[in-house]
């Protein structure tokens, strides 16, 4: 019996040795001509066709091995492709309404405070199951302390910043602020840019 890997080489030996001009004249395939050549026995081309195939299949098998995950079950060899995906977590904020500006009289400093009712309106859409955090930053102003309601509990802020952590909602939420600030020993009447800054972040 002849050797498979001998085979290959002798044939592709031989058909470097077949020209196109013959090719062109005859319509015989080329496995016929080299056994009429006395190139290769019959059995022979039969056994390189079988190589060839053998060759493609286990080049197929590689990659078909490398894409799937392989399931071996009770004896029996399946090929199953496991599927996974993540749900990307996000918060996002869309201001209704919103105070551009903050005014202070020489009475709400006599009084130690300011309330501005319903001073921030906006609507936030969360797809994190875990809910999400509302965030307040103070940027400036004399202010020592500042009360937000509106929420399930008052949110206060005693320094430069504050958070409340939120349920989540399947529908997007609309919420409605208003605010107290109580002013430092050293405030003074006049206007002043809103002094709070919301955020939101999915959990």
């Amino acid at each position: 019996m002849y050797d498979s890997s001998y085979v290959c080489r002798f044939v592709a030996e031989q058909q470097r040795k077949l020209t196109l001009e013959q090719q062109r004249q005859s319509e015989k395939k080329i496995g016929e001509l080299l056994v009429e050549s006395d190139c290769l026995f019959p059995g022979g081309v039969d056994q390189g066709l079988c190589l060839q195939n053998t060759l493609f299949l286990a080049a197929f098998g590689t990659v078909l091995v490398l894409t799937p995950a392989l399931i071996v079950e009770a004896g029996t060899l399946s090929t199953g492709f496991r599927a996974t995906a993540s749900v990307r977590k996000v918060s996002r904020i869309r201001i209704v309404r919103q105070q551009s500006q903050l005014t202070i009289s020489q009475n709400d400093i006599a009084t130690g405070y300011l309330d501005v009712p319903a001073a921030s309106r906006f609507e936030v859409k969360n797809s994190s199951q875990d809910g999400y955090l509302l965030a307040f930053e103070v940027l400036e102003g004399p202010f020592k302390q500042i009360f937000i309601s509106g929420l399930k509990n008052e949110v206060q802020i005693d320094f430069d910043r504050g958070w409340v952590l939120m349920p989540y909602s399947r529908t997007p939420q609309l919420l409605e602020l208003t605010y107290r600030f109580i002013f430092t020993a050293d405030a003074r009447p006049g206007i002043y840019p809103w002094p709070v800054q919301i955020n939101v972040s999915a959990m």
